[in-house]
C-alpha cells in the first residue's frame, strides 16, 4: 500500500515531454558521444574495456560504453549530434557506434543495442538527417526510424522464479514521428501513438494503439529501498563481469542471462487511453536558458491536478482516504468558464478493495457538477491557476461514461497550468528561492475553512532538491498543522514527493490543539512547469488523529514564481 501511494498519489502534474536541446557540438571531445545531465539512484558506465564506474552529471559517454541503470534509477544524456536519450530504471544498453563531426556532417552514424529495459529517445541531426544510418539493435529485431520521438523496450524471456514486467520481447512506442520494427520475418511500419511489437526473430513485428501499462513510470517491486540497493547493485556487478551480451556490428548476440527484475504487468494492458508525458531536466548554455525555439515541440497539454478528501477509501491508513493526484490533459479536455476558472478536467481515482487489500485506479472525468468556485486566482507572470470547488455534488463518470456516485468531497482544491508545446527546462546549477504567488484556503474533511499562515519552496538545482513546507490553521478545529520535508529530489518528471505514514517518511508533520498522543500523516507533492521552471505548484493533505474522536484531514494547493 505504501508503494501505490507513494508513486500513484504523487504529482505527477507539472510534466512536460521529452525536448531535444541547443549543444555546441563543435567544442566537444572527438571521443565523447554525449553527457549525462541528469542521474538519479545508481547508474554506471562500463567501457569497452570493463572499468566500471558510477555515472555522475556531467560525465562523459564514449563509443562502446555500456549503461546500465539499476532499480528506481534514471538517467538522461544530452547526445553531440543534439539528440536525447532518457534511460529508464533497470536497463542495461550500449553505445555501439556513435560518430558525429558537427552539423555539417551528412556521414554521422548512430547504433545503440538495448539489452533490457528501455529508454526514450528524440533524434537529433543524425537521426533527422541520415535516418538510415540512425538504427537500435535488440536480440530480437532491429528498430530504425524515419524522423521521431520514440520509446524502444526490450523484455527477456525471464529466468527461473522471474517475473517479466510485460510479454518478452522488442517494443517501440512512438510519440512523434514513425519508426519501424524489423526482423527476419519481415518489417512494420509504426506510426504516432502505436506501439510495435516483435515476441521474437521469427514471428512477424505487428502494430498496436492500446498503450502497454510499463510505459507508464511503473512503481519498483515492492521491497525496501535498501534491499533494493543492495540487490540492485549485485546483479548489475554480476552482469558487468560477464562478456558484453550484445555483440559488435557484424557479430552474433548471445542473449543468455539476461535478467530482468519487475512487476507483474500486462503487455495488452491499455495505458488509459491518456498521454504519458516522459520529461527531461534541461541543461542550460552557459548558465542561461536555452533557446526553446531549438527545441523539438511536443503535442499541446496541460496539466491538472487537485488534493482533496475522499470518504469512500477507508484503509488501514488515515491518510489513505486523501487523494494528491494530477495528470496531463489535452488542452481540449480542460473546461473552464470565461475568466478562465476549472470547470472540468480529466484524472484518476482509487478504487480499494478490503478483501484484497489493494487499491486500482481508474480514468474518470471530474467537473465542477454543483459545486461553487471559490478562493480562485491566477499568476499572471506563469500562467498558473488555482481554485476550489466547494458546497455542491461534483460530477465523476468513468471512461465508459458510468457516473460514481460516492465521490463527493466537501471540498476539492486544484490546480493547472497555461498550455504548453515545449519541455520544462531546469537550469542545472543555483539555489532559487520561489515567491508565493497564490493559495486556496486550506479546508478540512469536516467542511472547515481554515488559513494558510505560510508556505515556501527553495529549489537547489546543482543538487536537483526541493525544500518545501506549509503551516495551516483550521480555526474552528482549534488545529495548526506543520509539514516540510527537506532535500526532496527533483525526479525525471520535474515533480518532488514527501510523505510520512505509518510514523515513517520524509515529511516532517507536527499539529498542535489535537489532544494528547495525536498520531500525524501527509503527503506533499508539487513539481515545476514553464519553459524554464519559472512557476512551481504544491498540493498538500496532512492529517492528525488521536485514535478517538479527533480524524482530521486537511487540503489546499499553492503557486509559486521565480
Amino acid at each position: 500500500m505504501r508503494q501505490i501511494l507513494k508513486y500513484q498519489l504523487c504529482l505527477v502534474c507539472f510534466l512536460a515531454a521529452l525536448g531535444a536541446l541547443l549543444v555546441c557540438a563543435g567544442t566537444a571531445q572527438a571521443a565523447s558521444a554525449g553527457k549525462f545531465i541528469f542521474v538519479s539512484g545508481k547508474v554506471w558506465v562500463v567501457s569497452s574495456t570493463g572499468e566500471k564506474r558510477l555515472a555522475r552529471k556531467g560525465d562523459d559517454v564514449r563509443e562502446s560504453d555500456t549503461i546500465i541503470s539499476g532499480t528506481r534509477s534514471y538517467a538522461q544524456l544530452l547526445m553531440q549530434d543534439e539528440g536525447f536519450i532518457a534511460v529508464r530504471p533497470n536497463t542495461r544498453m550500449r553505445i555501439d557506434v556513435f560518430r558525429y563531426n558537427g552539423r555539417g556532417d551528412d556521414e554521422g552514424r548512430s547504433v545503440l543495442s538495448l539489452v533490457r529495459g528501455g529508454f526514450r529517445a528524440i533524434t537529433g541531426f543524425i537521426g533527422h538527417t541520415n535516418k538510415e544510418n540512425y538504427e537500435i539493435r535488440t536480440p530480437v529485431a532491429t528498430i530504425g526510424i524515419r524522423g521521431t520521438d520514440h520509446e524502444p523496450m526490450f523484455i527477456p524471456v525471464p529466468a527461473p522464479g522471474e517475473v517479466p514486467m510485460g510479454r518478452p520481447g522488442v517494443y517501440d512506442k512512438v510519440n512523434v514521428g514513425e519508426t519501424y520494427i524489423q526482423n527476419e520475418a519481415g518489417i512494420v511500419i509504426i506510426g504516432e501513438n502505436e506501439v510495435g511489437f516483435a515476441p521474437d526473430a521469427a514471428t512477424m513485428p505487428v502494430s498496436f494503439v492500446e498503450i502497454p501499462a510499463f510505459y507508464e513510470s511503473a512503481p519498483a517491486p515492492e521491497q525496501e529501498e535498501e534491499q533494493e540497493e543492495e540487490a540492485g547493485a549485485a546483479e548489475e556487478d554480476a552482469v558487468a563481469s560477464k562478456e558484453e551480451q550484445v555483440a559488435a556490428p557484424g557479430e552474433e548476440s548471445d542473449v543468455s542471462g539476461n535478467e530482468y527484475a519487475g512487476e507483474t504487468l500486462d503487455a495488452t494492458t491499455t495505458g488509459e487511453g491518456r498521454e504519458i508525458i516522459q520529461p527531461v531536466v534541461a541543461v542550460t548554455d552557459g548558465g542561461a536558458p536555452l533557446d526553446l525555439t531549438t527545441s523539438f515541440s511536443c503535442k499541446p497539454y496541460r496539466i491538472a491536478a487537485f488534493a482533496a478528501y475522499d470518504p469512500r477509501s477507508l484503509t488501514e491508513t488515515a491518510l489513505a482516504p486523501t487523494l494528491v493526484e494530477g495528470m496531463p490533459n489535452d488542452p481540449s479536455r480542460i473546461t473552464t468558464d470565461a475568466s478562465g476558472n476549472l470547470l472540468g478536467f480529466d484524472s484518476r481515482l482509487p478504487q480499494y478493495d478490503a478483501a484484497a487489500g489493494e487499491t486500482t485506479w481508474s480514468p474518470v472525468r471530474l467537473e465542477i457538477g454543483t459545486c461553487t468556485l471559490a478562493d480562485t486566482g491566477e499568476d499572471t507572470t506563469t500562467g498558473i491557476r488555482w481554485g476550489r470547488w466547494s458546497s455542491g455534488t461534483i460530477s465523476a463518470k468513468l471512461s465508459d461514461g458510468t457516473a460514481v456516485t460516492d465521490f463527493n468531497p466537501l471540498d476539492l482544491h486544484y490546480i493547472y497550468t497555461p498550455e504548453m508545446s515545449t519541455p520544462v527546462l531546469l537550469p542545472v546549477s543555483g539555489t532559487y528561492n520561489y515567491k508565493l504567488a497564490g493559495w486556496t484556503n486550506p479546508t478540512d474533511n469536516l467542511g472547515n475553512v481554515g488559513v494558510l499562515n505560510e508556505a515556501c519552496l527553495t529549489a537547489d538545482f546543482s543538487a536537483m532538491t526541493v525544500d518545501a513546507g506549509v503551516n495551516v490553521t483550521i480555526l474552528a478545529a482549534s488545529l495548526t498543522f506543520d509539514a516540510s520535508a527537506v532535500g526532496m529530489p527533483i525526479d525525471e518528471g520535474a515533480g518532488f514527493f514527501a510523505e510520512r505514514l505509518d510514523g515513517t517518511g520524509t515529511l516532517n508533520v507536527s499539529c498542535t490543539g489535537g489532544g494528547e498522543g495525536p498520531t500525524n500523516s501527509g503527503v506533499l507533492a508539487g513539481g515545476f512547469t514553464g519553459p524554464t521552471g519559472e512557476g512551481a505548484g504544491l498540493t498538500y493533505s496532512l492529517n492528525t488523529t488521536d485514535g478517538g474522536s479527533i480524524n482530521t484531514t486537511v487540503s489546499g494547493v499553492a503557486a509559486f514564481s521565480r
